[in-house]
C-alpha cells in the first residue's frame, strides 16, 4: 500500500506507522533514508520536491546525450545515483535493494500517472493527445528514461535496478504495455 501511494504527504505519514506496526525486514532505516532523500530539498527543507520523479524526467534527456558529452553525462548519472542513496542499498542487502526497487517503481508510477491527464498535450502543448497517443508516448518515455539512458551511456550494470523497476511499472500501466515496451526496445536498438 505504501509503495502504491503516489501522494508524498500521505507517504510521509504512512511510513512511520508501517515501521512501527509491521515487522522490520532490516531495511526500515533505509526506507526512512530514501524518503528523506526523495522528498527533501537540501537547500530549502520547506520546498516540496520529488527528487526521484525529477530524475525520471532528467534521464529522458540523458538518453539523447550527444556522443561528445557522454563521458560527462556518465559521471553526472553516477553522482545522481549516489546522491539519491543507491549505493547505501548494499548496506541493507536484499531488503535494501527491494526497498530501492519499489521506491523507483513508485516514482515511475507517479510519472506515468501524469501522462494520463488532459494536460498531457502534444505539438508544443497545443493539441490534446488521444489515449493511444498518450500510451505510445508513455512507452517511449519509459524506454528512454531507463534502457535508452543505460545503453546510450554504457551504464547497463549501474542502472540495471532502475531499468527493471521502470520497465516493471510501465508493464502494469495498460494492457499490452510490456509488448509495446519490447517493440520500442527492438526498434530503438536496430
Amino acid at each position: 500500500m505504501y509503495y502504491r501511494e503516489l501522494e508524498p504527504k500521505k507517504r510521509k505519514e504512512m511510513l512511520p506507522v508501517l515501521c512501527s506496526e509491521e515487522p522490520d525486514d532490516g531495511a526500515n532505516g533505509y526506507r526512512r533514508f530514501l524518503l528523506e532523500k526523495r522528498y527533501e530539498d537540501p537547500r530549502d527543507p520547506s520546498h516540496e520536491v520529488d527528487n526521484f520523479l525529477f530524475q525520471c524526467v532528467n534521464f529522458l534527456q540523458f538518453s539523447k546525450t550527444p556522443r561528445f558529452f557522454q563521458k560527462k553525462a556518465r559521471r553526472q548519472i553516477l553522482q545522481i545515483l549516489d546522491q539519491l542513496g543507491f549505493s547505501k542499498a548494499e548496506e541493507y542487502s536484499e531488503a535494501g535493494e527491494k526497498a530501492l526497487y519499489w521506491e523507483i517503481r513508485n516514482a515511475a508510477a507517479r510519472y506515468f500517472d501524469s501522462c494520463r491527464g488532459a494536460e498531457y498535450k502534444r505539438m508544443f502543448g497545443v493539441m490534446s493527445s488521444s489515449d493511444e497517443q498518450k500510451r505510445n508516448q508513455m512507452t517511449l518515455d519509459a524506454w528512454d528514461m531507463s534502457r535508452g539512458t543505460a545503453l546510450r551511456l554504457g551504464l547497463e550494470k549501474e542502472l540495471a535496478l532502475w531499468c527493471r523497476a521502470v520497465m516493471d511499472e510501465h508493464s502494469v500501466q495498460y494492457e499490452k504495455a510490456a509488448e509495446s515496451y519490447l517493440a520500442v526496445e527492438k526498434s530503438r536498438r536496430s
